[in-house]
C-alpha cells in the first residue's frame, strides 16, 4: 500500500473521529 493512500485514509479517519466527537 502506498504511502499516499495510507495518509488519505488515515485523514478521513481522523476527520470520521472528529465529526463524531464534535457530536
Amino acid at each position: 500500500m502506498s504511502e499516499h493512500v495510507r495518509k488519505q485514509i488515515r485523514n478521513a479517519v481522523k476527520g470520521a473521529l472528529q465529526g463524531l466527537g464534535t457530536t
